[in-house]
């Protein structure tokens, strides 16, 4: 009898503990990627909220293609993802990363070191013949860079960088220039293809 009680102690645990274990799991938040680093054609992500419970549910995308992945490290919620080519080239310099748990998904945008990124435009009011300064980083001066801006018919027209370096680019307003986007365009070698296409808006006051 004692040994029937204590067989049946023992079953009612393990329904216990995979009841509670079933319950961690259905609280599973989405999960969150933290860090995305890229080398080559390796991609390591550090990702919280992971599925421990099946690990097959965790899935990994890269534009929206399933990719496989290697857990290197459950501790540090580390992933790494090999492709048979680099992440980014010539022609790619922004991914988008999804990472879903079965429970939930979540996206991180990651660009190319060498990809171009406008932060401020100072002043963002300006009259023609004014200087004013973008700020960013990877601007790549003096690479066959334009600074293009709008014009009433439509077009676009090009105005003069008197200065920069790679976080700061100074530019003058050009005549005919109105209010709207600017646009940074850089070709890189004999590529048609533009390495960067930007846009940031500035607003051209009438004298």
């Amino acid at each position: 009898m004692i040994v029937s009680c204590n067989k049946w102690m023992w079953i009612v645990l393990v329904i216990v503990f995979y009841a509670c274990e079933s319950k961690k799991e259905q609280f599973l938040p989405s999960p969150i990627i933290d860090t995305a680093i890229v080398k080559g054609g390796e991609l390591t992500l550090q990702v919280r909220y992971f599925n421990l419970y099946d690990r097959s549910k965790n899935q990994i995308e890269i534009d929206g293609e399933v990719v496989s992945y290697e857990i290197v490290r459950e501790r540090g919620n580390l992933f790494v993802v090999s492709m048979n080519e680099d992440i980014f080239n010539d022609y790619t310099f922004a991914r988008m990363i999804t990472f879903s748990n079965s429970f939930g998904s979540t996206q991180k945008q990651i660009f190319s070191p060498e990809y171009p990124i406008i932060k401020e435009i100072i002043p963002a009011r300006a009259y023609p013949g004014d200087t004013i300064t973008i700020e960013g980083d990877h601007l790549h001066f003096k690479k066959d860079l334009s600074i293009l801006f709008p014009t009433s018919n439509g077009d676009y027209i090009v105005g003069k960088i008197v200065d920069g370096d790679n976080y700061t680019l100074k530019i003058i307003v050009p005549e005919n220039a109105v209010s709207g986007s600017l646009l940074y365009r850089n070709r890189l070698g004999k590529s048609d293809k533009f390495m960067g296409l930007l846009t940031a808006d500035l607003e051209i006051k009438v004298k």
